[in-house]
């Protein structure tokens, strides 16, 4: 099994970015736990497709390591895409590749319009994309369903998310995460407002400075000049101006249905699990958790969630 494997493997013996070495290293405890969301979430994709998984082209979006795409080979898929958008990562999930001997068919750096570009140009028709922890991070959602649905109106999408809408203790703790960086996101935004427009009054600068939260540079100028401030619907969220990265960005369920009803797609949301596998005190209670979980038939208690997109009959 590539997790066993993956247990044994030193991440200071890799030739990868220090980052990489670190956050793996951050893993390394909690792969039994890893592997038990990306199995789960295999299955419901095995479930849900309509021909054998070994014909089946799916896409591991957002990649990160490469772990799931691993896994997915292993579990026998037809055709596994790798695509993330950080050089390092991608680098990372080639060498966990070369050193386990088994990984995705195609490697890929960028985001959904290149992996569209690149669907078309080598006409593949992807059946089904999974992105683990990557939605509540996507700039536009908007964009990124529209590229996807461009290579194939029928593909399914599962995606896990520690943003949750449900929980409030999850919430509590993210938002104080938003509140911190949004210190320095607030301050690129008024640099950026002060530079660009430099007419504007001290007054408009800090209004356009709060006005403006959650929008990147050139959606900023468009927002000042169009005299449309941005207002969200979560005060809390924020992202990066200067290339749209949300951090952990909390939108009610509903706003995922809306997008994707567009698409003649039905979104099912499945409760996340709290880990079992650590040991003693912790072990039990996430057991215990996992517990009140099922009972409560809700995602009250759920500490991530699982939406599944599934396209329906027009």
């Amino acid at each position: 099994m590539v997790i066993e494997e993956l247990k044994k493997l030193d991440p200071a013996t890799l030739e990868i970015s220090d980052y990489n070495k670190r956050y793996l290293e951050r893993m390394r405890p909690d792969w039994d736990f890893y592997q038990e969301i990306y199995s789960h979430c295999l299955d419901i994709v095995a479930a849900n497709l309509e021909k054998p998984v070994e014909e089946a082209t799916i896409v591991d979006y957002g990649g990160g390591h490469g772990v799931l795409s691993i896994m997915a080979k292993e579990r026998g898929f037809g055709q596994v895409i790798y695509i993330d958008n950080n050089k390092k990562c991608v680098e990372t999930a080639g060498v966990l590749t070369d050193r386990l001997g088994i990984g995705p068919d195609v490697m890929l750096e960028g985001e959904a319009t290149e992996l569209c570009k690149w669907s078309r140009r080598d006409e593949v028709n992807i059946d089904y994309l999974l992105g683990m922890d990557v939605i509540e991070h996507i700039y536009c959602l908007d964009d990124f369903f529209s590229s996807l649905m461009k290579i194939n109106p029928q593909m399914g999408m599962i995606f896990t998310t520690g943003s949750t809408p449900y929980n409030k203790k999850v919430m509590k703790r993210l938002r104080k995460i938003m509140i911190n960086d949004e210190q320095t996101y607030r301050s690129l935004r008024n640099e950026y407002i002060r530079a660009s427009f430099p007419d504007l009054t001290e007054k408009e600068i800090d209004y356009w400075t709060e006005n403006t939260r959650g929008l990147i540079y050139q959606d900023i100028s468009r927002a000042i000049e169009s005299s449309s401030p941005n207002i969200l619907s979560d005060p809390f969220n924020t992202c990066d101006p200067r290339n749209g990265n949300w951090t952990e960005r909390i939108l009610p369920i509903s706003n995922y249905e809306q997008l994707l009803k567009q698409y003649h797609h039905n979104l099912t949301v499945e409760s996340g699990f709290h880990n079992t596998h650590r040991k003693g005190l912790k072990g039990r209670l996430s057991r215990w958790q996992n517990k009140l979980i099922a009972l409560s038939h809700g995602q009250r208690r759920a500490p991530w969630l699982i939406l599944n997109s599934v396209a329906h009959e027009r």
